[in-house]
């Protein structure tokens, strides 16, 4: 009986897939500027675009963070081009992205909202990394806004 719930817990490690996991982390910041452009519609305003400098400094800003295991504002550096800007930081405990749940989180938080739904802009970055803070392992994601 030990010998058969062995083979049969072999079998579906084998089973399962090892590329998702890797190929999940990739597409997190798509999946919460999709969920959060759906979100925008419901509410009739545009979605936001990718930007490719706010995408630059969200994941740079995310992977410092996460490297100095803390987390906060220190300000928004990237203005090249843009008249308004604006950053949402969210964190929650473990490795894995979870863009459905930080969307979730950011949107409970009245100031995450008001800056996510904000009519003034039109461009977005999103950039998230894993680390430990305060000695628990973490994710923390950076959104960085922008308006032209």
């Amino acid at each position: 009986m030990a010998r058969g719930l062995v083979v049969a817990g072999l079998l579906a490690l084998v089973a399962l897939p090892a590329a998702p996991a890797a190929a999940g982390q990739a597409d997190a910041p798509a999946a919460l500027a999709s969920e959060l452009n759906d979100v925008r519609a419901q509410r009739g305003l545009a979605p936001l675009e990718s930007a490719p400098t706010l995408l630059a400094s969200a994941g740079r800003y995310a992977r410092a963070l996460a490297r100095a295991g803390r987390f906060g504002h220190t300000g928004i550096s990237p203005r090249n081009g843009f008249r308004h800007v604006g950053e949402a930081l969210a964190m929650h405990r473990g490795s894995q992205p979870a863009p459905h749940r930080t969307l979730r989180s950011l949107l409970r938080s009245r100031p995450h909202r008001a800056l996510l739904l904000s009519s003034h802009f039109n461009r977005v970055g999103l950039g998230h990394a894993s680390g430990r803070v305060g000695g628990v392992s973490s994710t923390i994601w950076v959104v960085h806004l922008g308006a032209r």
